[in-house]
């Protein structure tokens, strides 16, 4: 079974990933070639070999950041009692900042949309 996190329009082309996304490419392409016998030709994968390094360093620092961030919200696994969702969500933005600086976020979305990765999203508070 497969679900949708937006909507799709009849005829809409639903892609899927064989390998995280934030692999580093030449990671993905062993992985294709091992387990699926074929070697990936999408413009991602096909970019020249200067453009394809910095995006692979481009995919690490996102990796980078977004697991500084999670490990830090983990020891915020849960809202104090009594504490509001959006006093929650404050209080991890605050987490944010300070594990990745002040602009931070904004770094890792632009990073993130030149790479094609949409499923960041920073909290709305």
């Amino acid at each position: 079974m497969v679900y949708a996190t937006v909507p799709i329009k009849k005829g809409e082309e639903i892609f899927t990933n064989y390998a995280d996304p934030l692999a580093r490419s030449d990671f993905r392409q062993k992985l294709f070639q091992s387990r699926w016998k074929f070697t990936c030709t999408c413009q991602l994968c096909t970019q020249p070999k200067q453009e394809l390094e910095a995006s692979d360093d481009r995919r690490a620092k996102i990796d980078q950041a977004v697991t500084k961030m999670m490990d830090e919200q983990r020891k915020h696994a849960e809202p104090r009692s009594g504490q509001s969702d959006k006093a929650y969500r404050n209080h991890l933005i605050k987490c944010d900042k300070a594990t990745l600086g002040e602009g931070g976020w904004e770094t890792i979305e632009k990073f993130a949309a030149k790479e094609g990765v949409t499923d960041l999203k920073l909290f709305n508070t």
